[in-house]
């Protein structure tokens, strides 16, 4: 029986040699190659400038992380469950990208495509990587309605994982000061009222929720060291508005706006209240001003070398502006451009800002409000720092704000004529936009 067994073992062993050395040896055949991979993700890491890099599995939203892998070069996007993520080219190499979690990014619990969900996707012009990684919800103040509010004005916070709230609190030079009234509106927005004792410094509103977590909005409430336009008869200012007016009388601007508390000096478009025809080209705005960025940008630098340097990367930074109408706004758009000679939809150099949808008109229920366009905004922008900007090294290049009557992104809000509008702009400003982080990832 043994020696039968013996056989059988013996039998097998030959037969799978003789096989091997078929597929091996015979003339014309080949084993089917392994296509190999041009880009892949190895891992993910933390990138919290003054922390040890740790390698990490799942992260919170907001935190900045780093990939290693391969092929990295020709990248062209990177998604976190599904979302496109901004990134700095300068933070790029073949095998690691640095950048951060939008904030906005969907949680798995909120997504209904799962082919997406708790992924990274890192796409190049060669090849696309997935990576298994788990996005975390935390409580995050992703807007603030009115960054530069008066005692008593109610500001709107938004965000996400926001019903938890048991306390928010603003920014003073003797420490935080809480707000006298809050309401927690739903899980993305809670609104509060502005506290006396503060706006005397700049930083981040603080929300404290029931789970123990301290959330901050960006460190940009207060921040008057960037404003550059504030007014509008700066030295770098173009010529005056076109059909716009200059008001600094604080009486005059308080009966036009109804308002008790307004900016020192603000600029209306149009200069009266009236009518507003549509526009059929985007190159003919109603109302306008311009400036050189160049000489406004450096007069800028030198009143905020403690927050915003010429080193300072531009995904870190946003224009702000301050934005009121007593009238409901229905049609048209506000063009930000860095480039006036620039007639397009948003793009690398032009931003076209309307709040209102089709049949939805947008009113300014809670007075002033803050308009804030991140850099990364427009759309194709270079973000290298700002003092090596285009807008900051170029001579003689145009900046323009203003207002149009038209559908200017051409996506449906097809314009109107309004009889009775106009509104009023403050304070146009360069902003930090960092976001100070106290939990883990």
């Amino acid at each position: 029986m043994k020696n039968v067994k013996k056989l059988h073992v013996y039998l097998f062993v030959m037969a799978v040699c003789c096989i091997a050395t078929f597929f091996v040896s015979c003339d014309g055949f080949r084993l089917p190659a392994v296509e190999e991979a041009t880009v892949g993700v190895y891992s993910v890491w933390t990138s919290q400038e003054g922390t040890t890099s740790t390698e990490i599995t799942g992260s919170y939203l907001g935190r900045r992380i780093r990939l290693k892998g391969f092929g990295f070069t020709g990248l062209t996007a990177v998604y976190c469950n599904g979302l496109k993520a901004s990134y700095n080219t300068s933070y790029v190499s073949d095998n690691s990208i640095t950048f951060t979690i939008p904030t906005t990014t969907p949680i798995a619990e909120d997504m209904t495509d799962t082919t997406s969900m708790n992924v990274i996707k890192v796409v190049t012009n060669h090849g696309n990587a997935y990576f298994s990684f788990t996005f975390k919800k935390t409580s995050v103040i992703t807007k603030v309605s009115n960054t530069l509010p008066n005692e008593g004005d109610v500001i709107t916070l938004t965000g996400n994982y926001l019903l938890t709230t048991t306390a928010v609190s603003f920014p003073s030079s003797n420490g935080y000061v809480d707000a006298t009234e809050f309401t927690v509106v739903d899980k993305t927005t809670v609104t509060a009222v502005t506290p006396s004792g503060v706006g005397d410094i700049s930083g981040s509103i603080r929300i404290l929720c029931n789970e123990g977590d301290t959330v901050y909005s960006p460190a940009y409430m207060f921040y008057k060291n960037g404003i550059f336009l504030k007014s509008f008869k700066e030295s770098y200012i173009v010529a005056s508005p076109s059909n716009g007016a200059i008001l600094g009388d604080s009486a005059s601007i308080a009966q036009l706006t109804g308002l008790a508390q307004n900016p020192d000096t603000v600029l209306a478009f149009p200069a009266q209240a009236g009518s507003i025809a549509i526009k059929t080209s985007l190159s003919s705005l109603n109302s306008f001003i311009k400036w050189y960025p160049s000489l406004a940008i450096s007069a800028m630098l030198k009143k905020t070398s403690s927050e915003i340097t010429s080193s300072t990367s531009m995904e870190d930074l946003a224009i702000q502006f301050d934005l009121y109408s007593p009238y409901s706004w229905s049609s048209g758009a506000i063009p930000y451009k860095h480039d006036k000679n620039y007639s397009t939809k948003t793009s690398a150099l032009v931003y076209n800002y309307l709040p209102w949808s089709v049949g939805s008109p947008y009113t300014f229920s809670s007075g002033w409000e803050t308009v804030t366009i991140n850099f990364s905004d427009f759309t194709g922008i270079t973000l290298t720092s700002i003092g090596a900007s285009t807008i900051a090294t170029t001579s003689g290049l145009q900046s323009l704000i203003g207002f149009i009557n038209i559908d200017a992104n051409g996506d449906g809000h097809t314009a109107t004529v309004m009889n009775q509008f106009q509104l009023f702009i403050a304070n146009v400003r360069i902003v930090p936009t960092e976001t100070p982080v106290t939990s883990d990832y």
